[in-house]
């Protein structure tokens, strides 16, 4: 590993893209790679964001970092 002789004086930010399969109009949380549960299956958190997702089966978390396709105004209205 390199090491930094003099402490650092800058850092630069890099991005990273994932895809993330989910399955036709079941876009949840609970079908994400990143959500994973605690507590014996009793609480779920997203690893990227350390969010506790409440309702991991029924939607999204209000910080999900994923660039998610928009619902027509139609759509959200059935909800």
């Amino acid at each position: 590993m390199a090491s930094i002789k003099n402490g650092c004086t800058k850092y630069i930010t890099t991005e990273l893209t994932i895809e993330v399969g989910f399955p036709e109009d079941q876009v949840v949380c609970d079908l994400c790679d990143f959500c994973r549960s605690e507590n014996a299956g009793t609480r779920f958190r997203c690893i990227l964001t350390a969010e506790i997702l409440a309702f991991h089966n029924k939607g999204i978390g209000r910080r999900c970092p994923l660039d998610l396709p928009k619902k027509n105004e139609s759509e959200e209205n059935e909800l």
